[in-house]
């Protein structure tokens, strides 16, 4: 079969206001160029599954081998600024596949007449090609749809290190060699977005009237760039560097320091790979114990069940990113929500998701 998608902001194929305020009087601006030939992405998808039971069902596997082909790709595509209106027009561009495989596998590790433990653990493998944009490069601030490429690699300046004689940041310059003028480097591939692999695991275990689980995601493989600290390291007038790191930096000729200088009168950080970071996590996302009370207790009460319990989410995250959280999802305001298939895995001050700790009482009756 095939599946429509369509993008989270309605009538966007019309040409769409909103009220602004001049001064003291209220006016209406262009929100969008209407595109009356726009249609929903489209994904067909293959799949071939294998489930297996095995020691009288106590072990459950299942695996899915997919791939997915998304035609009619909607994109921001830039236009000139000249035409007086939004830089961007959202049109259908391009084709993308993913392939990939699932494994989960549910499992009754221990049934006993006082005790119990299930376990569940899934795991998935994706690979992600732009298959057809057109021979075009659709870019935004850090990341780019490229033929051949995974969706939304980074395309940035490579950045090599610091001039140990000036201070200055020095770029890849596409032709074997080094620039300290970031204009003058080519942008290129530089990272993936994409997790090579994704999943969790599930663990239930009851003893008596006791029940523990608790619940570990983790994502391996991926990158992200992390725009906070690019803001927060950054010298200038207006931001006087921030961040702690930049104490190992240039001082003087001849130090062998891997950040450049500050100069109170001049930015000393752009967009370039300086900034990615590997975002790979592992995370106790949830857990919980419940204590319930003995039946034969609580039906003299004219009760069937009473439960006490005590759970937390976004316990502990184990991770080698310096920012606050690698999960992030970060929206580009000059985009939308339409830009999500072109932005992505951007750390922006993103808020860290909450650390929640959850106590409370069920009652049946």
């Amino acid at each position: 079969g095939l599946i429509g998608n369509t993008p989270d902001e309605d009538f966007l194929y019309r040409e769409n206001f909103f009220e602004i305020l001049y001064g003291t009087e209220t006016g209406l601006r262009l929100a969008n160029i209407a595109n009356s030939s726009l249609k929903w992405e489209t994904t067909a998808q293959y799949d071939v599954g294998l489930e297996v039971g095995l020691f009288d069902d106590r072990i459950a596997i299942t695996t899915d081998f997919y791939l997915k082909s998304t035609s009619d790709l909607l994109f921001p595509v830039r236009i000139t600024q000249t035409a007086g209106s939004p830089e961007f027009v959202l049109q259908n561009i391009g084709t993308m596949t993913n392939q990939g495989i699932e494994f989960a596998i549910n499992s009754l590790n221990i049934d006993k007449e006082n005790f119990s433990w299930t376990t569940d653990f899934n795991i998935t493998f994706n690979q992600n090609e732009v298959t057809d944009i057109g021979g075009n490069i659709l870019t935004a601030d850090y990341n780019a749809f490229i033929e051949g490429e995974p969706a939304s690699s980074f395309y940035l300046r490579k950045y090599v290190g610091v001039d140990p004689e000036t201070g200055q940041a020095l770029y890849d310059n596409g032709v074997g060699g080094t620039t300290t003028d970031w204009n003058s480097a080519p942008r290129m591939i530089a990272g993936n977005p994409n997790p090579e692999f994704f999943g969790g695991i599930n663990n239930t275990l009851t003893y008596k009237d006791i029940t523990l689980t608790f619940l570990f995601q983790f994502v391996s493989g991926v990158e992200i760039y992390n725009a906070t600290k690019e803001f927060l390291a950054n010298s200038g007038i207006l931001n006087l560097s921030q961040s702690a790191d930049q104490l190992n930096r240039w001082y003087k000729p001849g130090d062998d320091a891997p950040f450049p200088a500050l100069n109170p009168f001049q930015e000393n950080t752009f967009a370039s790979t300086r900034f990615i970071e590997d975002g790979s996590y592992i995370r106790l996302n949830t857990a919980t114990i419940t204590y319930n009370l003995p039946s034969e207790l609580v039906s003299g009460w004219g009760l069937s069940y009473l439960r006490f319990y005590v759970g937390g989410q976004n316990l502990i995250t184990f991770t080698n990113y310096s920012g606050y959280d690698p999960d992030v999802n970060y929206v580009d305001p000059n985009f939308g929500t339409i830009g999500r298939n072109l932005n992505r895995n951007i750390d922006n001050f993103n808020s860290p998701q909450a650390r929640t700790i959850i106590t409370g009482i069920k009652i049946g009756l």
